[in-house]
């Protein structure tokens, strides 16, 4: 009988220990809210930065958040919230350079960047990625640290090459950093193995007329020499990879300057990588991004006007049917998820989607830059030669609707932005900034 009760005593406790542990307790206030509140506790805010379209982001909430270890040590050492990075949390998603989800942030009272990691963690990742957040608080390791000393150790090459692992590690831009420590470093000879092995690690982050573009050009014939077969594909592609990624900084930036060099690095290129784009596009984005209404109306009424004499609606559809039923064929004798997507998206027609992307990239900007009746009546060309093409494109219906919104109709805008969002893929991102700019209109 005795010890019957103590089987069912310790049942009990360990029945009454589950039911009191608890997952992550994030907290419902605003980013300011916890930043003060983790001020007045002498703690680190933890900001879990999601979107309502992350998979992973679903994943962590169901799996780990509720974990009763994970909870044990963030609910203990830190003030935690959950910011959906496209709403509430755009602002701080912004200043932090989130852009990948989830993304998790350890910030200091003072508003400082702490520590940055992103992407699904498992329980145990979760665990130690507070714990190192922890350590780093008083370490002259954190990035808060890291950041303020650079500007008086920039030229100490030991110190840029730490700086430069623990920048990428947090999550931020090297580049400069990375510039600074190649201009004074003499630890590497510049066609050292080495050096090709740093600037291939590291071509990501690399941009046109710097120093790393200057030594891969001078040591380019050495490099392909000691480059293994892999490596020689990496070194073939990576001045075309650096001009990508500056034309991508300068977007990300709104640099023009920065626009401008990779306007004139990309001339340069060999044509084999000048496919599907050209100088004029890139004139229009460069106009867009400075402002000039009146050159960048030029341009893209330029643009819009070969795309349609290229050819007749009736061809466009024609040659996509065709092109629909054989590649269907080819998937029917081996069909992959890859060619499931493919075959779905040829269905509607592969030069038709095609020329409707360029009428809602084009015409966006054509939209924001420009006021007038004249220039809403030429967009509208654009809008009903794009319906020709494809009558039930969501970009169309948004574009459409934007159109409607900005001279005075809310009633025809709030309908094709109702039926945009209806038909806008579930799994794009930009979905729910979509759906908040319906929820503004209707606010307006």
């Amino acid at each position: 009988m005795k010890k019957s009760l103590g089987i069912g005593l310790v049942l009990l406790t360990l029945f009454a220990a589950k039911s009191l542990a608890q997952g992550v307790d994030f907290l419902p206030i605003s980013y300011e809210e916890a930043l003060e509140k983790a001020q007045a506790e002498d703690k680190l805010l933890f900001v879990d930065f999601y979107t309502v379209w992350c998979s992973p982001c679903k994943q962590m909430e169901k799996k780990v958040f509720p974990e009763a270890e994970v909870g044990e040590l963030y609910n203990k050492e830190f003030i935690n919230i959950k910011l959906d990075a496209e709403r509430e949390g755009k602002v701080a998603a912004e200043k932090f350079e989130v852009n990948s989800y989830p993304t998790f942030l350890f910030i200091n009272g003072d508003g400082e960047m702490i520590f940055k990691d992103s992407g699904s963690q498992p329980i145990a990742s979760m665990i130690a990625m507070g714990e190192k957040a922890n350590i780093l608080r008083t370490s002259d390791m954190n990035l808060v640290s890291l950041q303020k000393l650079y500007p008086e150790k920039k030229d100490n090459e030991q110190f840029l090459r730490l700086y430069i692992d623990k920048i990428i590690e947090y999550g931020q831009d090297p580049h400069e950093s990375i510039e600074a420590w190649l201009s004074i470093q003499k630890s590497i000879e510049e066609d050292d193995v080495d050096m090709m092995e740093f600037l291939m690690d590291h071509q990501q982050y690399l941009l046109v007329d710097g120093k790393a573009e200057q030594i891969l050009e001078e040591n380019f014939d050495e490099f392909m020499s000691i480059a293994t077969k892999m490596e020689e594909k990496t070194l073939s592609r990576m001045k075309n990879a650096i001009v990508k990624n500056t034309k991508e900084k300068a977007l990300e930036d709104q640099n023009p300057e920065l626009y401008l060099a990779f306007m004139k690095n990309w001339e340069e290129l060999p044509e084999n990588f000048k496919r599907n784009t050209g100088p004029l596009d890139f004139k229009m984005e460069y106009n867009a991004m400075v402002g000039n209404a009146e050159e960048f109306n030029k341009l893209a009424v330029t643009f819009m006007d070969s795309l349609q004499s290229l050819k007749t609606v009736e061809e466009i559809k024609t040659e996509d049917e065709a092109f629909y039923q054989n590649f269907k064929e080819k998937y029917l004798e081996k069909p992959s998820l890859m060619g499931e997507i493919m075959l779905k998206n040829y269905e509607e027609g592969r030069t038709a989607r095609s020329r409707v992307s360029e009428i809602s990239r084009v015409g966006s900007e054509y939209l924001r830059l420009n006021d007038g009746k004249k220039e809403s009546k030429q967009l509208q060309k654009w809008i009903d030669y794009g319906y020709e093409l494809l009558p039930d494109s969501y970009l169309l219906h948004d574009l459409q609707a934007e159109l409607f919104y900005k001279f005075g109709d809310k009633e025809k805008a709030l309908a094709y932005k109702e039926m945009a969002i209806n038909n806008w893929p579930e799994k794009d991102k930009i979905l729910s900034t979509k759906q908040d700019e319906l929820a503004k209109m209707k606010q307006d």
